[in-house]
């Protein structure tokens, strides 16, 4: 095989998991990777089951091990794969993960199960506003006085799915927790300390139970490090592949 042959096999083995409401193309986009890695869209999902479900549909598409590169949902759901097919998952790189989205009893860290669901009825009435509404919470009050929202509006685009994919994505967050325990795949993380969608302290938690776990935060930075700061992004995701 030649270096060439083994570089591309190497994008092939790539599978790409995109955030709720963000077209996985778009999304890899902004990542940079290749056109050549598999991309998983969430858009014909119509159960909370159909995500993983099509995540390893995508993942058996790859040449051999993968190695997953997740963001928010779809760093969620990567999280999920690694439990189910170890064998199948050489690493991940998350964005904005978490070992649970919505609070427990006891609990402060992640959203209230009550606002996810005045969001899911809401996207039935104003969709665009939710949406909109999302967008501006992705970033950090620095961030967004820079621009940061409108930026990735001309990026992202106006088709960010269906209502019924979108709904059935704020029901994916609200039933997903994992036991970080039980997954030993090597994970970078990457997360913003300004990050109001998933807090930080999720994330802390997350890498405290992984047992080969690596996470780097960034002051300022909201749930979109890419967007507000794309060189340095392209530089830490360059070296978790490295790892």
């Amino acid at each position: 095989m030649t270096e060439r042959d083994a570089a591309t096999d190497s994008v092939k083995n790539v599978l790409l998991l995109s955030g709720w409401s963000v077209p996985v193309q778009r999304w890899s986009e902004v990542v940079g990777c290749s056109s050549q890695a598999v991309l998983c869209s969430f858009e014909g999902c119509t159960d909370r089951d159909d995500f993983v479900a099509a995540a390893s549909d995508a993942l058996s598409a790859c040449a051999s091990e993968a190695t997953i590169i997740g963001w928010s949902l779809g760093a969620m759901v990567g999280l999920e794969l690694a439990h189910l097919h170890p064998d199948r998952v050489r690493r991940m790189c998350l964005v904005g993960a978490t070992d649970r989205f919505v609070t427990q009893p006891g609990d402060t860290v992640g959203w209230s199960p009550r606002v996810l669901e005045r969001m899911e009825l809401a996207l039935n009435a104003s969709p665009d506003e939710v949406l909109e509404a999302f967008d501006e919470a992705m970033f950090s009050s620095s961030e967004r006085a820079k621009g940061a929202p409108d930026t990735w509006r001309s990026v992202v685009g106006a088709n960010r799915g269906s209502v019924a994919s979108l709904r059935e994505g704020l029901s994916y967050l609200a039933s997903f927790r994992v036991d970080p325990g039980e997954i030993s795949t090597p994970t970078a993380l990457l997360h913003g300390e300004a990050d109001t969608i998933c807090p930080v302290g999720g994330a802390r938690r997350l890498v405290a139970g992984l047992s080969n776990g690596t996470l780097d935060t960034w002051p300022g930075a909201g749930h979109s490090p890419f967007v507000a700061q794309p060189g340095r992004f392209a530089g830490w995701i360059a070296a978790a592949m490295d790892r």
